[in-house]
């Protein structure tokens, strides 16, 4: 029962998303809930900017990119939230496989992992070094200038693993 009130409570915010925005998002697609200052996604390889705006979405494979005053917060249909902060690029769900929700290429995001009791919601998050492994949780990833990854944990638990580990030399 407990299961199903919480089920019941993410069709509602979800549904209250939708009526808010005039264009519904795919199930595969994130959308911007908050933005604030310089925030676009990459519309193809040409370097063209899309600005994005509340109730905006981005589809898989599109990068986002916030400017120096940038912020956004993202939704997908799973109720799993991510921010996105200044300085950022960041890839949504660069592989179509399930699981695969960001790739930081450089800057800070925070992620927040919505999952039912006892039903597993695994994602992955890479950046050029780092595979983070979600186990439903709350956590920062931090990429720095010379790729360095920095995961902080608020809540949860993750498995980092340093990506030269895992691909064979």
């Amino acid at each position: 029962m407990h299961t199903l009130l919480i089920a019941a409570s993410l069709m509602v915010s979800w549904d209250s998303l939708y009526a808010q925005c005039p264009l519904a998002p795919q199930p595969t697609d994130a959308w911007v809930v908050v933005q604030s200052g310089d925030v676009s996604m990459m519309k193809d390889t040409s370097g063209y900017r899309k600005p994005l705006v509340p109730c905006s979405f981005v589809s898989q494979q599109q990068v986002i990119k916030t400017g120096p005053d940038g912020y956004a917060k993202f939704q997908v249909s799973d109720g799993s939230t991510f921010e996105v902060f200044p300085n950022s690029e960041v890839t949504f769900r660069k592989t179509y496989g399930i699981g695969d929700l960001l790739n930081v290429w450089m800057g800070k995001v925070k992620v927040y992992i919505q999952h039912l009791p006892g039903i597993p919601n695994p994602n992955n998050v890479t950046t050029p070094t780092a595979l983070i492994s979600v186990r439903g949780t709350i956590f920062d990833v931090d990429v720095q200038d010379d790729g360095a990854t920095f995961v902080t944990l608020d809540e949860g638990l993750v498995d980092v693993r340093h990506l030269r580990v895992l691909s064979p030399i």
